[in-house]
């Protein structure tokens, strides 16, 4: 008996829902779809709306809590099966099996994992910086990801069982996006719970222009910093870590005024036709120094 979970803000789900509901009516257990959407005025609540007329399928609103770690928690709470397949709203089911494949793969005490696929066809210079991120560091088959499990986890799309999930929950502190997947990772490795990574794979469907992208790196980095300050960041996260090292020789110092003085500089050349990952990386490395070592960078700066 499985529960598909997608949280959502303010996005069409018609197709996922509809191909995800074809599929469990052909499943040889109970399967339900249920989508919780926390935008209080979205654009697509009326076509969203009506998926509640296919049998299998529920379309919430929920706005009390913010945050999607708040939204699987509560589509957790929600769900009558006691098996848990969250999926990412800005995905494209492309197996005709993929539920099955899930099914067939169950096992208590550990937690299934799939793998995010990115398309081929480059989408252009105005999605390009995603796009090439997603690929080179994202789309990883299950040999290199089961390397490293817990650290390689990704709530992209995992089944777990109701009873290991209530163990572990996402950090609902986690508001702005980034770093709750690594902290759920961690979770599961202090209930020795064990991610168990393969290659069912999932679409990422959910592009977005560079600008917008960075807006999501730098919430990224104000989350590790937050999680910093809470003191459950160590060794393990990679950011934090090579932050650490450089602070050993101060150099952490330099590379925060570096943010400072070029921030506008590396921002242009990552919206550019040609975005280097490189220079992506020390983007997020120097702006996290900023916040470090507390080196002056406008407010303005900092929030967008």
């Amino acid at each position: 008996m499985i529960s598909i979970l997608i949280p959502t803000y303010d996005e069409d789900v018609t197709a996922l829902a509809t191909a995800l509901s074809k599929q469990a009516k052909a499943l040889d257990e109970k399967a339900e779809v249920l989508i919780c959407d926390q935008a209080p005025n979205g654009s697509h609540q009326l076509s969203n709306l009506k998926l509640n007329a296919l049998s299998n399928v529920e379309y919430l609103l929920w706005n009390e809590k913010s945050g999607r770690s708040a939204n699987r928690n509560y589509l957790a709470e929600r769900a009558s099966n006691e098996w848990l397949l969250f999926l990412d709203s800005d995905t494209q089911v492309i197996s005709d099996d993929f539920l099955k494949s899930f099914a067939d793969r169950k096992e208590k005490g550990h937690a299934i994992c799939g793998k995010m696929v990115y398309s081929e066809e480059d989408p252009g210079p105005e999605m390009r910086l995603r796009w090439k991120y997603g690929r080179a560091r994202e789309m990883k088959s299950a040999k290199q990801r089961n390397v490293r499990p817990f650290s390689s986890f990704l709530s992209y799309c995992f089944l777990i069982h109701k009873r290991d999930f209530d163990k572990v929950k996402f950090d609902e502190q986690i508001v702005e996006y980034g770093h709750e997947d690594t902290l759920f990772g961690k979770r599961l490795a202090h209930e020795f719970i064990t991610p168990i990574h393969t290659d069912i794979p999932l679409l990422h469907t959910g592009l977005i222009p560079p600008s917008n992208f960075l807006d999501k790196v730098r919430q990224s980095v104000r989350s590790l910093n937050q999680l910093t300050e809470r003191g459950l960041v160590d060794e393990d996260f990679k950011l934090y870590h090579t932050q650490q090292r450089l602070a050993k020789y101060r150099f952490d110092y330099l590379l925060a005024l570096f943010y400072r003085i070029f921030h506008k500089a590396m921002e242009a050349q990552l919206c550019g036709a040609h975005p280097s990952l490189m220079v992506l990386d020390l983007y997020k490395l120097s702006y996290f120094c900023t916040f470090r070592k507390g080196v002056k960078t406008s407010s303005k700066t900092l929030r967008s």
